[in-house]
């Protein structure tokens, strides 16, 4: 009786410390896209003011944009139609003196800075909305050197088109 109650503790006692290094991941998946236009010149300077295109794009296929999230943002797989693994992004600190992501866009709150290797030497700030219907991108060369932005959102309205926000890299030196 005695060897039965220990590997009954002993298998709780496993289970246990199997279920506890368990990473907490949530997924969403974005069907449409919208993309911001920056103006800028042959050198890359900013020439105008940004707007975002006129329509999203749509994903079409089965299965859309996807994100998962791990733990409390400490990393974000994109997965795309037609591909199989994704890419990570990994958080990271910036250590930049002049620089700071910006904290909000309209509804979208700012998560953290990421890296991931298939960007070599660029950085991605990430921003979602509380009920995570919406998800941006912003990629910088180097810290505040906006270098584009991609919201992915669940249905055809794009929050920050419709409250008339841009983000504009003139705003962030």
């Amino acid at each position: 009786m005695r060897d039965i109650i220990n590997l009954v503790l002993i298998a709780l006692l496993t289970c246990l410390c199997a279920c506890a290094g368990r990473e907490k991941i949530s997924c969403d998946g974005y069907r449409f896209v919208s993309l911001e236009n920056i103006p800028r010149g042959e050198m890359g300077k900013v020439t105008g003011d940004p707007t975002w295109v006129d329509t999203a794009n749509v994903i079409r296929s089965q299965k859309a944009d996807s994100f998962y999230i791990y733990r409390n943002f400490d990393s974000i797989r994109m997965v795309t139609p037609g591909d199989t693994y994704g890419s990570m992004f990994r958080k990271t600190d910036i250590r930049a003196i002049s620089w700071k992501a910006t904290p909000k866009y309209g509804e979208l709150n700012f998560v953290g800075n990421f890296t991931a290797d298939h960007l070599s030497g660029m950085y991605v700030s990430f921003y979602v909305t509380k009920d995570r219907s919406s998800l941006m991108q912003i990629l910088y060369t180097n810290p505040g050197n906006n270098a584009g932005v991609i919201l992915f959102h669940k249905d055809s309205v794009n929050v920050l088109k419709k409250a008339g926000i841009v983000v504009d890299p003139r705003d962030n030196p």
